[in-house]
């Protein structure tokens, strides 16, 4: 499929801001969390099932800066084996902050205390959830912007 737009578009559908994309890893392709008309998925999670890849990285200017999705304890990069959890840190001073951090559900989950972080399993939310990332990490295009995109279909993603 020729590129169209900005060199970090998406590879399907070709839109998506800086904030909206994330880059495979290993094929190093540019994907947005939008779903395709087929609703298997968003086109990042279309990509990586059916590349069998498993490594993202966020967009330098994203909201969360260029950071590729990892454990925080043992730097997992599977994404559909990370979540987050909201963290209760104490401060030298005693003072208790709540943090996001991700972690995988894999061994990480079920230690429920690392340094001074502690959490509850019950307090975890996948990464990936209903054939998407999830929002606050990397929203979807607003509806005007969808219509401004190629037509995804079944036949282009594979």
């Amino acid at each position: 499929m020729e590129r169209r737009g900005e060199e970090h578009n998406c590879d399907y559908c070709g839109i998506g801001s800086e904030e909206e994309v994330v880059q495979c890893e290993e094929c190093r392709r540019w994907f947005c969390n939008n779903k395709a008309q087929t609703n298997m998925g968003s086109h990042i999670i279309i990509h990586l099932v059916m590349a069998r890849h498993r490594e993202v990285t966020l967009h330098p200017h994203s909201a969360h800066g260029q950071s590729q999705l990892e454990c925080y304890l043992c730097s997992d990069k599977n994404i559909f084996q990370l979540g987050f959890i909201q963290v209760l840190q104490t401060d030298n001073s005693g003072d208790t902050d709540k943090n996001v951090i991700i972690i995988c559900r894999a061994a990480c989950l079920a230690l429920e205390k690392y340094q001074d972080l502690t959490w509850s399993q019950e307090d975890y939310n996948a990464i990936v959830t209903e054939k998407m990332i999830a929002d606050w990490i990397v929203p979807s295009s607003p509806p005007e912007r969808l219509s401004c995109g190629y037509s995804v279909t079944s036949q282009i993603i594979g």
